[in-house]
């Protein structure tokens, strides 16, 4: 009888247990359903774009409203452990249908999106922008390289190029193309030679060479010389950056950033050339430096 008795308590047990691991798995998995949502069939392959209305976020606690996604990076690590995404969004108030924008910077991060107004003066539009990640200072993390377009009068047109790091879900300014007053300064002059020849040099890294134009007609040069034929002093127009593009020049994981800058003479139209400058940033001054710098006859 007592074994019989043991023997009945011993089957309880194990039914128990049974019962009580087939709930668990059943309220796991109801659980894991909870936000579970039907798949969402197709109605249609094609229909009409509304582009004013279609595709569209907001965020109304920053005041962000109806803005499109112009551009989007991959979930990079941006600050020490801090892995997220950073957003271009545009607000094409100027008419609509995705043209010419303001734009914002929007970093998504640990269930916090950081936003910053882009605009760097009034009424400031953009026809176009990018933006790329990558590591500038050697810290390991990686930075956010943006560049707009943001006229298309003369040369190769206008633009702003700038540079952000994500420092304590603070987006903070490293470059900007623009100081408010001038372009950057990369340091290109011209000197006229005889013979349809002139020098480019550069004051920052001491460059310089030889060119001479040879596609251009004769009364084209008369600007050039006085009336004795000698050379006469002529300055250059150097446009922003129309290229701004990151390069791990010496292969190190670090990045240094290229710039290309339209270059006239005889008035804006006067293309002569291209600049080429290359940026990398200094650590010990905590600024991006110009460490070689060329010219090119094409553009």
């Amino acid at each position: 009888m007592r074994k019989m008795m043991a023997v009945m308590i011993f089957i309880l047990l194990i039914l128990g247990l049974c019962s009580c691991k087939a709930t668990d798995t059943k309220t796991s998995e109801s659980d894991k359903k909870e936000n579970y949502r039907e798949h969402q069939e197709l109605t249609a392959f094609q229909t009409s774009f509304d582009a004013d209305n279609m595709l569209r976020v907001s965020i109304p606690e920053a005041n962000l409203n109806n803005v499109f996604i112009r551009k989007v990076s991959s979930n990079e690590l941006l600050d020490k452990d801090i892995y997220g995404q950073v957003y271009l969004l545009a607000d094409d108030r100027y008419g609509g249908n995705r043209g010419t924008s303001d734009h914002y910077l929007a970093v998504v991060a640990n269930d916090k999106i950081v936003v910053e107004d882009l605009s760097k003066w009034e009424d400031q539009s953009c026809y176009s922008g990018n933006i790329e990640l990558c590591d500038f200072d050697g810290d390991g993390d990686k930075e956010i390289l943006l560049y707009e377009c943001v006229g298309m009068t003369g040369g190769a047109g206008q633009y702003l190029s700038r540079v952000f790091n994500f420092d304590d879900n603070k987006l903070v300014e490293m470059f900007c193309s623009d100081n408010g007053t001038d372009d950057f300064n990369t340091g290109y002059s011209i000197n006229i030679l005889k013979d349809r020849k002139f020098i480019i040099e550069n004051e920052i890294t001491k460059y310089s060479e030889q060119f001479r134009l040879d596609d251009r007609k004769d009364d084209y040069f008369d600007s050039w010389y006085d009336k004795s034929g000698d050379p006469v002093e002529l300055e250059i127009l150097v446009d922003s950056f129309y290229e701004f593009s990151p390069v791990d020049m010496d292969n190190d994981g670090v990045y240094e950033i290229v710039g290309r800058q339209y270059v006239s003479l005889i008035g804006h139209s006067d293309g002569i050339g291209s600049a080429t400058t290359v940026l990398k940033f200094d650590n010990d001054k905590s600024e991006f430096a110009i460490i070689e710098t060329s010219f090119s006859l094409e553009f």
